[in-house]
Order: C-alpha cells, then structure tokens, then sequence
C-alpha cells in the first residue's frame, strides 16, 4: 500500500474537501490502492430503504443492486445481527459465518470489507463497503485493519453528513411550513428587543428580512417610538412572573395602513442560548371589520344612518352626567312627522323610506344636531341638546318647524310635512335618561293632539309653552 500515514492524510483532506464528492474519490483510492474491484455506499431513505448512494467500480458496472430491503435481503435475525456488528471483513470460504454468506451473495462479491453505520436509535441508516468478484483479495493483515480503520472514518463521515442533511432538510420543511401558515412571526431578544428572526410574510411590509433582523421591534414596528412599548410583552411576563412557554395575547394596528393583527407571544430559549420572544400574528382586520359592523348595526339605524335608541339611552345618559356637573341647561327633543302615514298609503312604503332617510341626512347636515339626533322608530326622531346647541335651542326648533317643512322630491312630486315637537328639561323634568326621553314623548303626542301645525310644546302637564325664546323660563311645579 505504500506509505500509509501519506495515504490517510490525503484521504482526511478529500472528505474535508467541497470540491469533488469526496465518498467516492475515497472509494476510489481505496479500491486502486488495495486493489478491490468496487466500493459502494448504501444510505436509508424514511421507509428503512438502502439505496445506492456513491458507487466506484474499477471493472464491471451496475452489477451492484440498486436498492436493499434489509428485512427481506437478510431476515430478522441477521438483520438485527448486522446492527450490532461494527465491522465486517471477509474472504469466502466455508468457515465464514452466515451474515457473511448472505452479505456475498447479495452483492455478488468473494470478498468485502464493510462498515455498517447505525444511528443512535439504534437503526441502520448506511452500508459502506468495499469488495471484489474475483478470486481472493489478496490483503494483509495489517492492511485489513488499515482498510476497516478508513472505512470507519469514512463512515463517521458520512453519518455527519447524513444528520446534516437532516438537519438542513428538517429546516428547510420548517421554513416551507412557516411561510404557508399565513402567520408572521418574529423573534426578538428578550432583553435588548433586537429582531433575532423573520419570516418573509412579517418582513415583505416592512421591506425584506434585511430590514428588520438586527433592529429592535420598536424601531421596525413604530416610526415614532425610542423604547419598549407600554404593551409590550416583555413588561407583562415579568409583572405578572410568567414562564417559559406561557402565552401572553395582546392587538396591534400597524400604523401605514391600519391593519390589525392579533399577537401570541411566547418566551423561549433561542439557538444561542439567550432569552428571546417568539410572536406570531395574525390578521384579523376582517375581523375588527365586522366587528364594527356590528357595532354600528347594534347602535345605528339601516335606513337613515342615525344611532338608534340604544344608542340615545347611553348618549342621553352621559349628557344628564355633564349637565350635573355643570349645572348647564340640557334638553330632550322628541319629534315625528306629521302625515307621514298618508304619504305611506298614498306613495307607497318606498316613498316613505326616502323622506326618513332625506330628513336623517338634513339632521346630519345641521351642525346643531348633526351629532346628537337620534332615530327612535318609525317617523319618530330625538334631539339630545346641551352645550351649544342648548344655548342655541331656538335656532335648532327653528331649523325643525321650519327646514323640514321645505318640499322633499320624492318619486317626482314635492311632499312637505310638518313636525309635532315635545321637549323635556333636564333638571326640571328629572335626571334619569328613560324619564325625560319619555316625557318629551308625551309633550310631542300633546302638541300632535292639538292639530296645531309647527307648534312645540313642553313637558309641563301638557300645557303649550307660550314663549320659545332662549333662555326659557320655568316655574317651581313645572
């Protein structure tokens, strides 16, 4: 063979050469060197498969088999059998053993040296080798244990290679999972905040992977922010002394294009060792969508777009808690339509739909009540008044006894109608939003039963108020 020590060491820099493929320039030189007809390289695919992975033959081609079930090529016994056997070298004979036969035989050889590479659950995972089909290989001892030495190394080898090609293809499925989530998720160092990973669906908004890594969540999520934000998970895992792997939920709306997204976040050990955050979001913009629709259907008219009585009672509420605390004036205007149901009968229910929704844009345009007007039901609406439009309660029943008795077009012809308007006092009439919202109620039935047009009456036992002017007084029993 030569001088082994020079021989060893070429080889140690073949398989730590990118190079070339360097199993088989091993067994390449192998075989001239040690004159052997072939070498091969059997690897275990996930159903226990030995497939021919690297092959050299100094003579004969493809008369190695392409694929070993070792079940079925060497049966339970030697199979089991051949998991525990470190090395194998034989030269046929009669004495050999039984694995060896069934090894000869499989591979069509007279003589082989094999290295068999098993995984710590104790699996086959490869079947290095080299052997000949020609009389007996003439090897001497020392030679032999040279060989099976080089053999062994080469297969440590391999079994490196083979953990990292697991490794990169477990890591490359992991990267295919997390990109067809259709989560973005980040990692950021528990204590500095700086961005330790990103998925491309996280980075892409932001402007690619380049753009985040490396910077802190602050920087990356926020334009106007300098440290940790008041929500920031970090803050409530230590107040609230959780554990790794704990799960702390929290909403965040990304600020160039309002998209909310819901955040998991999760303390785990990253691969260096140190603390660091994992947070995955989810889109729920849709979500945060319908919500408000929702809202808005709980709290709004369909028709006319005005708020609707479960919103007066709430509005109403807060308006008696300002009046009280400022001992301001504060009114309740409830009015309907006068002839409304004519117009129904007469034009159809589709007219009618349109002046409710003409009238709840004309409140709407008003700047006195284009926020405190309020559909009550049917042709009935309110009025909440206090602040300006309280100071200013005459301009807003001049703009109702008279605006809305302007024609309306509707389906080509010019309807006008009156209102019947009922108006109760904050402080005088009571201080709890059902009861002046039904007071003012029934001054607007008393102004409505007196038949007479544009008139407004007040809570005050049905009598008509008299005098409208600002600011309006009232007597002790009223």
């Amino acid at each position: 063979m030569g001088n082994k020590i020079e021989f060893w060491a070429k080889l140690l820099d073949m398989l730590n050469s990118e190079e070339y493929p360097p199993v088989t320039n091993v067994l390449k030189e192998l075989c001239y060197s040690l004159h052997f007809g072939c070498g091969f390289n059997y690897e275990a695919n996930h159903d226990g498969m030995l497939l021919l992975n690297d092959s050299y033959s100094l003579f004969e081609e493809d008369f190695l088999p392409r694929c070993i079930e070792p079940e079925t090529a060497f049966g339970p016994e030697l199979c089991e059998l051949l998991k525990h056997e470190k090395k194998i070298f034989f030269r046929q004979t009669s004495e050999n053993k039984l694995l060896v036969v069934r090894m000869g035989k499989i591979f069509s050889l007279r003589s082989m040296a094999m290295v068999p590479v098993i995984n710590q659950e104790g699996q086959l995972i490869a079947l290095l080798g080299i052997g000949d089909r020609r009389g007996l290989a003439r090897v001497e001892e020392d030679d032999k244990l040279f060989t099976l030495a080089i053999l062994t190394t080469l297969a440590n080898h391999i079994k490196v290679k083979m953990y990292q090609k697991r490794i990169e293809t477990t890591q490359k499925a992991l990267e295919s999972i997390i990109e067809s989530m259709g989560v973005d998720i980040y990692v950021n160092d528990f204590n500095t905040h700086e961005i330790l990973y990103a998925n491309s669906s996280m980075a892409e908004p932001y402007g690619g992977i380049e753009n985040i890594v490396g910077k802190t969540c602050w920087e990356v999520l926020y334009d106007d922010k300098s440290e940790e934000c008041d929500y920031c998970p970090r803050k409530r895992f230590i107040e609230e002394n959780r554990a790794v792997n704990d799960v702390y939920t929290w909403n965040y709306q990304r600020p160039f294009d309002g998209s909310w997204f819901q955040v998991l976040s999760v303390i785990l050990n990253w691969s260096d060792g140190r603390l660091a955050i994992l947070n995955s979001s989810v889109d729920i913009t849709q979500n945060k969508k319908n919500e408000e629709i929702v809202r808005r259907m709980a709290a709004y008219d369909v028709l006319t777009n005005l708020p609707n009585r479960s919103r007066l009672a709430i509005d109403c509420e807060a308006m008696i808690t300002r009046a009280k605390a400022t001992q301001k004036e504060a009114f309740v205007i409830f009015f309907d339509l006068d002839g409304f149901k004519a117009i129904n009968d007469q034009m159809g229910h589709h007219a009618g739909d349109m002046l409710l929704t003409r009238i709840g844009s004309a409140l709407q345009g008003n700047p006195l009540t284009n926020d405190r007007c309020y559909r009550y039901g049917g042709d009935e609406f309110v009025i909440l008044c206090d602040g300006l439009a309280a100071e200013r309660l005459n301009e807003v029943l001049d703009f109702l006894t008279n605006t809305m008795a302007m024609p309306f077009q509707l389906e080509g012809k010019e309807v006008a109608c009156t209102v019947s308007i009922g108006i109760s006092h904050c402080h005088h009439d009571g201080v709890e939003a059902v009861s002046l919202i039904r007071k003012a109620d029934q001054a607007m039935y008393a102004c409505k039963s007196s038949r007479e047009k544009g008139k407004v009456y007040f809570y005050n036992k049905g009598d008509i108020c008299q005098q409208i002017q600002y600011p309006l007084a009232f007597s002790s029993d009223v």
